[in-house]
């Protein structure tokens, strides 16, 4: 276990835990979830009616039109095609999630370490406070007793 780091050291570490796993998670979705390649396209379909009508009188009080207006006939731009070179084989997807959750079973581990220490300080404080208003109630009687 690395050492406490400051006031904030345990919520560092947590934090920087729980980066590291969520990077994790994003990785093994990136590896697992896969679209396959796109197929052939289908025929043209029926050409259809058209759905713009004639334009309608301006409202009383301004309002935007709520009805929407045509399609546009300008095609987006093309996203990335899977063209290329094959990428080298991906970590076996079995053995990630071991280790992942070996990882886990550690960071927990860590964890309960760091709650029994977190647990010691806070009982030591709460007698160190203790033991301060002690020492103020002998210093007021003693104020008390020289007046």
């Amino acid at each position: 276990m690395a050492p406490l780091a400051g006031k904030y050291g345990i919520h560092d570490r947590v934090a920087a835990l729980e980066s590291e796993v969520n990077g994790i998670r994003i990785d093994l979705d990136n590896k697992l979830v896969r679209p396959g390649p796109a197929g052939p396209s289908g025929p043209q379909g029926v050409k259809g009616d058209s759905c713009v009508g004639p334009a309608g009188r301006d409202g009383r009080d301004g309002k935007d039109s709520t009805i929407p207006g045509p399609v546009s006939t300008v095609p987006g731009p093309a996203g990335p095609k899977g063209v290329g070179e094959r990428g080298p084989a991906g970590a076996d997807s079995a053995a990630v999630l071991q280790a992942v959750r070996a990882e886990l079973a550690t960071t927990h581990k860590e964890f309960e370490d760091l709650k029994l220490v977190v647990n010691a300080i806070y009982e030591q404080n709460k007698q160190a406070s203790g033991y301060i208003e002690y020492l103020r109630s002998l210093a007021a009687a003693r104020i008390a007793t020289r007046k």
